[in-house]
């Protein structure tokens, strides 16, 4: 069977899509935002790689950085709760005691997004300031939802929770840099 030339074509530019996001994964940040922002998170490879999700970051000053990061925890929040709906539908096999962790972190995931949303409508009217403790409010909520699992190997959510959680690290950064606001308690 012989192999068309649009197949090849397609085939090429793929793997070469592929070997240009590898590279920029592995290449050093440009930004030196960026790695003052990541180096006062808990996991700085996360950050550099969240950030650099977003073809903005390479030229991003502060206040795009803030719109990047922001926008990135508003879609892992948002993402999250629609999936842990989705494992409310489905946890009809594992138990009640499941099932309440589940909405325990529902409630959580809706105040966490709610609390990231009001941290976006503030960057709408430039306003910083309120970044640290919405943050610690969205953070808060991820832990709270994390402890309902404690105990078990695999928690369903363990993942997503960690890159919320150092997601909203990354946007009370931003918030405190563009505040002047002191980077001690991050």
């Amino acid at each position: 069977m012989a192999i068309s030339s649009t197949s090849c074509h397609v085939s090429q530019i793929l793997f070469l899509s592929v070997l240009f996001t590898v590279s920029i994964a592995t290449a050093e940040p440009g930004n030196k935002l960026v790695e003052e922002i990541c180096n006062r998170t808990s996991d700085y490879s996360f950050c550099v790689n969240a950030l650099y999700s977003d073809s903005r970051t390479p030229e991003a000053d502060l206040y795009i950085l803030a719109f990047i990061s922001v926008g990135l925890a508003d879609i892992s929040g948002t993402v999250t709760r629609d999936y842990i709906n989705t494992l409310l539908k489905n946890s009809s096999s594992h138990g009640d005691e499941y099932y309440q962790r589940l909405l325990t972190c529902s409630d959580d995931y809706n105040k966490a997004v709610l609390a990231i949303e009001t941290a976006y409508s503030d960057l709408n009217f430039e306003s910083f300031y309120g970044f640290p403790y919405l943050a610690g409010k969205a953070s808060a909520a991820v832990e709270d939802c994390e402890a309902g699992f404690h105990g078990i190997l695999s928690p369903p959510l363990g993942d997503r929770n960690h890159d919320l959680k150092v997601l909203c690290e990354i946007f009370s950064v931003v918030g405190k840099l563009l505040t002047g606001e002191s980077l001690c308690m991050v």
